[in-house]
């Protein structure tokens, strides 16, 4: 219990977030975590970052994603 109140003072020292994952939880890990993260990261499913040229930096289109 100690070193998770390390962690977790640690984590909000770094403004970052911890998941508590218990062991009933690995039996179906894909969706609990996912439950998990949809209160961490309000995003769109079908988000995807752009890629860009490393060279020129012109953005990338749809045959490199």
């Amino acid at each position: 219990m100690k070193r998770k109140e390390e962690k977790l003072k640690l984590y909000q020292k770094g403004k970052l977030k911890l998941i508590s994952i218990e062991d009933i939880m690995l039996k179906d890990i894909y969706s609990n975590l996912e439950n998990e993260l949809v209160n961490i990261i309000k995003a769109d499913k079908n988000f995807h970052m752009k890629k860009h040229c490393p060279s020129c930096g012109m953005e990338l289109d749809d045959r490199f994603l």
